[in-house]
């Protein structure tokens, strides 16, 4: 039975887990890339306070290399993406950031952010977030240059928002969107590769 399959079946959220956790890495990209707009809500709630943390998305062994999460969102076009992500080493410490790699970024900008952990969700938890509102001091050499999340088409898709993030399992994380303080209805797998 597929992952989709498990959770309309109501699987817990360990049965979601170990069923990933099972797979290779091309075995849970096909099991993600099943996942609908709802069925990414029901996971999403399935899994609500098992937070991610910064060595999830980038492992401590990867300091100043890039961390490829690819993804599937909710949205009925264009809705497979990377999400690029590195631990940079700077002068005040180590800036978790990253950006948005997939086949409209001509048009829309690259999508950068910071990952952070210092807010309160529109739910109520202080979490891990990906925030599109403060966008990263620096960023590694290969990746492209650094605009304004209010340029382009990023005004309608990435300016004043933060990504709310969970773990489902070892490599796969979900998050759900926010804007200016209240959730939208967008959510959006990861899987990280390793």
């Amino acid at each position: 039975m597929s992952i989709v399959g498990m959770l309309k079946n109501k699987a817990s959220a360990k049965e979601i887990r170990e069923a990933f956790d099972a797979l290779s890495h091309q075995e849970r990209l096909n099991e993600m890339y099943q996942f609908d707009s709802h069925s990414q809500a029901l996971l999403s709630d399935l899994v609500t306070g098992q937070d991610c943390s910064f060595d999830f998305f980038v492992p401590p062994s990867r300091l100043n290399e890039e961390v490829i999460h690819w993804g599937q969102n909710s949205l009925p076009l264009f809705s497979k993406f990377q999400k690029r992500m590195a631990a940079i080493e700077g002068v005040n410490g180590i800036e978790y950031s990253g950006y948005n790699e997939q086949l409209m970024k001509a048009l829309t900008g690259p999508g950068y952010f910071q990952l952070a952990d210092n807010l309160v969700s529109p739910g109520g938890r202080k979490q891990l977030f990906v925030d599109y509102i403060n966008l990263p001091s620096f960023k590694l050499d290969s990746w492209p240059a650094i605009i304004p999340n209010s340029a382009r088409l990023s005004r309608v898709i990435y300016y004043q928002t933060r990504d709310w993030m969970w773990q489902v399992s070892e490599h796969v994380s979900i998050g759900r969107a926010s804007r200016q303080g209240r959730w939208m209805d967008n959510w959006f797998l990861l899987c990280r590769e390793d």
